[in-house]
């Protein structure tokens, strides 16, 4: 059923053919989408997020041309899978590259922009992806010249960067490959644009977050980043108690220099079938929550009560049968 006193499983990083950088699902879409929805509904997924870098035709490829299309529907799946199909959530995520770089051993860091479903990809696309820009030449003299972020733009940097430098890739993928933001100037076009309530912004966390160095130059650049993020990526035991604020004496220290809690979630970031929905911790992300964005935004309320990672559903675990280490 579907209300906020059930667990469901959810994975929201989640990769198409369209994320050219790193592609392993092929050009063939009936066969992804027929492989997407098979695995969904034979691991018990409830929600996915649709994820491509700095783009959402992935996402709109399998809206427009497949889910609101119910003949091509018919032609790939029974009647049984379509009833339950039509009840996943699909969310679009938005992976972008950052211009950031921390650590004593400079690493990138990518963003999570999930929207709503309410949301619509003419607006997604017109009103947050090309009020973002990224530098296409700069000039010794005179200042930059930048360009909206679209695949045209994107390619065009692609071009230029073959004819200057040779490679051999296409010039969307080198174009792609070469692009990165501000996370400031995302905040500032989705405040701008879009209500609070409209999108959620996630930040992948590789390290333990418990363990991190502050006495580095980097430590105002890090810790805003992680405070304007509202969810994780994460199977860190160590991350998740951090992002609760159990590592400290007093959880009113956590909040006043971090000012919120945090969920931390557990995805597949999958980029080919055999990653589908499985993650390298070998757990699944269960929320309780209604299958909804705003269901999606009760984990920023209380982030402890509303996610688990494990891999049995936790309503089984007072029951005394949850058998993660299977």
């Amino acid at each position: 059923m579907n209300n906020g006193i059930n667990w469901h499983k959810w994975d929201l990083h989640v990769h198409t053919p369209e994320s050219i950088l790193n592609n392993g699902f092929g050009d063939d879409w009936d066969e992804y989408v027929k492989i997407l929805f098979e695995k969904a509904i034979e691991n018990n997924i409830s929600a996915i997020g649709i994820t491509d870098y700095f783009s959402i035709d992935g996402y709109a490829k399998l809206k427009r041309d497949y889910l609101e299309n119910d003949t091509k529907l018919n032609s790939l799946f029974n009647d049984e899978q379509i009833k339950y199909i039509k009840n996943v959530l699909i969310l679009p995520n938005i992976e972008m590259r950052l211009s950031t770089f921390v650590g004593k051993n400079s690493n990138s860091i990518n963003f999570h922009v999930i929207f709503s479903d309410k949301i619509s990809i003419d607006d997604i696309q017109e009103n947050f992806l090309e009020n973002l820009y990224f530098i296409y030449e700069a000039d010794p003299e005179s200042r930059d010249l930048n360009k909206k972020i679209n695949r045209t733009n994107i390619t065009l940097l692609g071009d230029k960067l073959i004819r200057e430098q040779g490679f051999k890739e296409s010039p969307y993928f080198v174009g792609m490959r070469s692009i990165s933001v501000d996370y400031k100037s995302i905040i500032e076009v989705l405040e701008k644009n879009f209500n609070k309530e409209d999108y959620i912004l996630a930040l992948p966390c590789d390290e333990d977050m418990s363990k991190i160095n502050w006495n580095s130059r980097d430590h105002m650049i890090r810790k805003n980043i992680y405070i304007k993020s509202q969810i994780y990526l994460s199977s860190s035991e160590k991350t998740i108690n951090w992002a609760l604020g159990k590592t400290y004496d007093n959880i009113k220290l956590y909040l006043e220099e971090f000012k919120s809690l945090k969920p931390c979630i557990v995805c597949s970031d999958a980029h080919n079938f055999e990653n589908l929905f499985v993650t390298d911790s070998k757990k699944y992300t269960w929320i309780k929550a209604e299958i909804s964005f705003n269901g999606l935004r009760q984990i920023l309320l209380e982030p402890e009560l509303r996610v688990k990672q494990q891999l049995t559903n936790p309503s089984n675990d007072k029951f005394g049968i949850q058998i993660e280490n299977l």
